[in-house]
């Protein structure tokens, strides 16, 4: 159920047909699949996974204006899928190689299926032919007053796949 509950919050999911192989290759629609399933309508949402976002953050006036890494996980910050915490985070990952990964927190109503923005940047890490063992940095942009806050998971995951990476936590606060 959790992976169809996050299928849920994609922009058109009404429209969404999957493919089941035991059921001789006939499509069947998500409805079909999670008939008492919610997501952004049932919510009075009228955003959706998929939607283009700006979370309107930025840095404290002065802060890392020189630090890319920290610019690559605000703008994916900015790019999150927040609706309900309205509490956007992004992390860029920096690889042994000089390459970075960037990922972008993802929420679902029902929370358990939300996509944490270090496991949406281990997914770009991995995509592109890399090694979670080879970050060498990880920059975590989120709000300071976030009710969800995703430090602990970023750098209990960080310490679990590349613990002689260095981790930085850097607060953003909305433009006005």
């Amino acid at each position: 159920g959790q992976c169809r509950q996050l299928l849920k919050e994609l922009h058109r999911s009404e429209n969404l047909e999957i493919l089941v192989a035991k059921s001789g290759a006939k499509s069947i629609s998500l409805e079909e699949l999670l008939p008492h399933g919610f997501g952004p309508k049932d919510m009075d949402q009228s955003s959706a996974l998929g939607v283009p976002v700006d979370n309107t953050l930025s840095f404290l006036e002065g802060q890392h204006a020189d630090d890319h890494l920290a610019a690559l996980a605000l703008e994916s910050a900015n790019r999150a899928y927040a609706p309900y915490s309205c509490c956007p985070s992004g992390v860029a990952l920096l690889l042994a190689s000089g390459e970075v990964a960037v990922g972008s927190y993802s929420e679902s109503c029902a929370f358990n299926p939300s996509i944490s923005p270090m496991q949406a940047g281990l997914v770009s890490v991995v995509s592109a032919g890399g090694s979670p063992a080879d970050i060498t940095k990880c920059v975590l942009v989120q709000l300071p007053d976030a009710r969800v806050s995703q430090e602990a998971a970023t750098r209990a995951v960080l310490k679990a796949v590349a613990p002689a990476a260095s981790f930085d936590l850097v607060r953003a606060v909305r433009r006005s």
